[in-house]
């Protein structure tokens, strides 16, 4: 089990980075190419739109459905897009449209699959917290993780080769991971499977009955870390190439707090979390700049908060049974989705009458306001047994 869990999360990594590096390209290169920034944003724009509306109607599916074989097939088929993508780029500028559609049709089969892929992450895990915990911190690490990896990738594409290169990378990656999990020893119950499908409204309800707490705190850490890209491109200022440096802190803070959560050194901390976070922001807020401090700072704050996100990806891998495995996932993806994205809106919308430091003092205020509460009787759990503290 450990050689299937070792190639699934490293096909995983793979085909993130191969992801991760083409957006980061497709900006770059199309701002090149002369693109109009209405046109790159409408795509920029529509990559959010898209996983929400995918999740939102067609992610609970997933359940009906074999998970490695959807796997298998989601990839394949991004692969296939990947050389529509290929060829609207070939026509310049006026195969913009085209470029929009096979974009957005890879996008949606990527967001189709990630129930599956969390479905597998469940098939592989023991009964056991512990187990449990290792492999929903692995997945985050396989999937947003991967952000260190395409940073280095992408520099040089963008410095010295061309699009065409990030396209057939994505491609490259897409099938590399098709084909591992395909030889990948993972079987389910496919009968079970396909019964446990839930209505679209109703995998909502079971993404809050099966674990309320976790989920409910899910909720309030989206709310916190809202439009957090666009609160790190006004720390940037105008020298975007601090960009880079900070997307791949951002990166390394998953692989630095996975390390810290799986070793459960730090199992009975949660609310020092919650206090971390809020100090980074403050800090972030009141001393924003270029330069070691602030992507030491990014650094800080991007760590509390995936050790939060680690600790509540175990506690819903483990309380959520696999039959609904996917809904649950979906659900998951839709509520913070949907909240991150319009936080980008929010934040962009008030970068020029809103100064830097209340954009980082409301976050910090709103995570030292849930800091309080989960210090009350009232908003306390029960420790289960087994379990690090939530």
């Amino acid at each position: 089990m450990r050689r299937t869990a070792f190639w699934f999360y490293l096909g995983t990594l793979i085909s993130s980075v191969g992801s991760f590096a083409f957006n980061i390209c497709l900006v770059a290169f199309m701002s090149k190419a002369g693109f109009d920034l209405l046109h790159i944003s409408l795509i920029l724009g529509l990559q959010r739109l898209v996983p929400i509306v995918v999740a939102t109607l067609y992610g609970h599916r997933t359940d009906e459905l074999p998970p490695r074989l959807t796997v298998v097939a989601a990839e394949l088929g991004a692969a296939v897009s990947s050389l529509g993508i290929l060829w609207a780029w070939a026509r310049g500028t006026d195969g913009y449209w085209l470029l929009l559609a096979f974009t957005l049709v890879k996008t949606s089969i990527v967001s189709f699959q990630v129930g599956s892929k969390a479905k597998i992450t469940k098939l592989l895990a023991d009964s056991s917290y512990r187990s449990n915990a290792s492999h929903a911190i692995w997945f985050n690490k396989a999937t947003q993780g991967a952000t260190l990896f395409a940073g280095l990738c992408a520099w040089p594409i963008v410095k010295y080769l061309g699009f065409e290169t990030a396209i057939w990378l994505d491609l490259l990656t897409f099938a590399l991971n098709g084909v591992i999990v395909y030889f990948l020893p993972i079987q389910t119950n496919n009968t079970e499977a396909r019964t446990a499908s839930v209505p679209i409204l109703s995998k909502f309800t079971e993404f809050y009955r099966f674990n309320r707490r976790a989920a409910s705190l899910d909720l309030v850490l989206a709310i916190a870390m809202m439009g957090t890209t666009s609160f790190t491109a006004r720390l940037t200022g105008d020298d975007q190439t601090w960009m880079a440096v900070l997307i791949g802190s951002y990166g390394a803070s998953v692989w630095l707090s996975g390390f810290i959560e799986r070793s459960q050194i730090l199992s009975e901390s949660f609310l020092g979390f919650w206090a971390g976070l809020g100090v980074s922001y403050a800090l972030l807020g009141r001393f924003p700049g270029l330069g070691i401090p602030t992507v030491a700072l990014a650094l800080c704050k991007d760590t509390f908060y995936w050790l939060l996100f680690h600790r509540i990806s175990s506690h819903i891998q483990m309380d959520t049974p696999e039959p609904v495995m996917g809904a649950v996932t979906s659900a998951r993806m839709t509520q913070m989705v949907t909240i991150l994205a319009f936080g980008e809106l929010m934040v962009g919308a008030w970068s020029k009458q809103v100064p830097v430091l209340f954009d980082g003092g409301w976050r910090a205020a709103f995570c030292f306001l849930v800091l309080g509460l989960l210090t009350v009787p009232r908003f306390q759990a029960e420790r289960k047994h087994g379990y690090a503290k939530l």
